[in-house]
């Protein structure tokens, strides 16, 4: 027996095409988190889309309809950019020419808390809190001109609109050559109401955090409100972890800021918290996502230590298609089994 036949020759190619796939896919990992916004921008405008269809299907075609709701987006979205990122921008520049004098104000300092046991350490402390709070600052002032997510996100929605249909036609035929097209459908179907679901409900919390943090630190005075709540909004996004970042970077910004009614805050994150997660988060997921609490910060943690924020962002979608997949493959495999005993 030769020691390379040929069943040995193509699961050695299987494993190297597969391993070459999983390189081209690491190498082009930003290209491919471009494009799985412009999905998840798709989805997230398809009800729009399907709703202004249903007013008149015969003089408005669905390329039409894609066409109005797309401009809608653009022009409402890029207002609400040019409004909010301009005082953003202007509230991150102030932090970032203040914290250096800040930092070394004596009587800012002493305003700071800290534990007992940090006190011997507090000009260190402060230190490092400064250089966090500047860099944090920067990362939010660079972000809002990415010119990249700004234009390749958008049209990569486009196609995907576009062409959705005709490729799940096209991909739903090519399966029924071998018998495939009923259990493909209802994974398909299954795949859109999960996508569907949870980008929703995670743009509507973000936009709930965004409003009650912009308009709890107007009425507090908290200083760069709209730069914190812009914060908080755009890291609600990510699952579990992204509001205690956002929450810990605020009380860190305020505190070196000298601002006194700190506690306010703390007491205001809490009682949020259990309204988001207890109220808001179970009513806009209920058709959304089916995994365990162990499960969702296991896959954070994973994302964020393969793939960083992107990681930590895709990790939930991934993890639950990978459920939706696994719970068709089974049913899929029992009916064969039936209908072969």
């Amino acid at each position: 027996m030769s020691l390379f036949d040929r069943k040995t020759a193509q699961v050695l190619t299987t494993i190297l095409a597969f391993a070459a796939g999983l390189y081209l896919l690491w190498s082009l990992r930003v290209l491919f988190f471009m494009m799985v916004l412009g999905m998840l921008l798709a989805y997230a405008i398809e009800p729009m889309i399907q709703s202004l269809q249903r007013m008149d299907p015969r003089r408005i075609t669905r390329a039409r309809s894609i066409g109005i709701v797309f401009v809608f987006v653009l022009l409402a979205t890029g207002v609400a950019a040019v409004v909010v990122g301009q005082m953003v921008s202007l509230q991150a520049a102030e932090l970032i020419s203040q914290l250096p004098s800040r930092a070394q104000d004596p009587s800012s300092s002493v305003a700071v808390p800290l534990p007992t046991q940090l006190e011997p350490y507090r000009e260190e402390v402060m230190r490092y809190g400064s250089d966090f709070a500047r860099t944090l600052a920067n990362s939010a002032l660079g972000s809002l001109g990415s010119a990249g997510l700004a234009v390749l996100v958008p049209i990569f929605a486009f196609f995907f609109l576009r062409y959705s249909a005709t490729s799940r036609h096209d991909l739903i035929r090519f399966a029924a050559r071998f018998g495939e097209e009923i259990w493909l459908t209802g994974l398909i179907a299954d795949l859109n109401i999960l996508l569907s679901h949870f980008i929703r409900a995670l743009l509507l919390q973000s936009l709930a955090v965004f409003i009650a943090y912009g308009i709890f630190y107007e009425l507090l005075d908290v200083p760069y409100a709209m730069l914190l709540a812009t914060l908080a909004a755009v890291l609600e996004l990510i699952p579990v972890l992204g509001w205690f970042v956002a929450a810990s970077a605020s009380l860190l910004l305020v505190a070196l800021s000298g601002y006194p009614h700190w506690g306010w805050m703390i007491v205001f994150y809490i009682v949020f918290r259990l309204m988001q997660d207890y109220v808001f988060t179970p009513f806009l997921m209920s058709k959304g996502i089916e995994l365990s609490a162990f499960a969702v910060i296991a896959g954070v943690i994973g994302g964020e230590m393969i793939g960083g924020v992107p990681g930590m962002f895709l990790s939930i979608p991934l993890m639950a298609t990978t459920k939706v997949f696994y719970r068709h493959w089974k049913k899929r495999s029992r009916a064969l089994a039936a209908s072969h005993p």
